[in-house]
């Protein structure tokens, strides 16, 4: 491969198939091989990469790198509140979190990391918030549809039929 474009593409193959370390070597190539946006793409798989393979404080070093080069991205945020919570360093992540919910209110992912975050802190009450407000953004979304169903039958809260 030559472009970002590939490298990607071939990372995601690795990914696929549970080939981690060869994931994460083709998204580094990606992110220096051109200028094209998959870089941004690749940043954010290569943080995901690395949380997966239990190297979380590399990924929050690719993460916070992410978001100084390009700070409107908010997977960026999201990938370094969640290797915050991985380090039990969840004041921190919430910080994360409700940055990316003030800077992106209208981006679902910054809701639900927001709600990942509170339901590691035991405050499933405001995790249900943050889920409604995930969910009310791509109601036809399966992905927070389904994450707002179980944290409401944790919390014994009904979910009205027309959400």
């Amino acid at each position: 491969p030559s472009t970002s474009s590939q490298w990607l593409s071939v990372g995601n193959m690795f990914w696929k198939v549970a080939r981690f370390g060869q994931a994460i070597y083709c998204y580094r190539r990606a992110m220096t091989a051109d200028e094209h946006s998959n870089a941004i793409v690749a940043r954010g798989a290569l943080a995901n990469a690395l949380r997966i393979v239990g190297r979380s404080d590399e990924a929050l070093e690719v993460a916070t790198e992410g978001f100084k080069i390009n700070p409107q991205v908010v997977r960026y945020y999201v990938h370094a509140s969640n290797c915050l919570c991985d380090l039990n360093k969840f004041d921190e992540a919430l910080k994360f979190s409700l940055l990316a919910a003030d800077k992106f209110p209208n981006d679902p992912l910054s809701w639900d990391s927001v709600r990942y975050v509170y339901s590691f802190l035991g405050q499933k009450d405001k995790a249900l918030e943050a889920s409604i407000k995930a969910h009310d953004l791509i109601p036809e979304d399966p992905f927070y549809h389904k994450r707002l169903i179980e944290l409401s039958n944790d919390l014994n809260f009904v979910v009205p039929p027309d959400m």
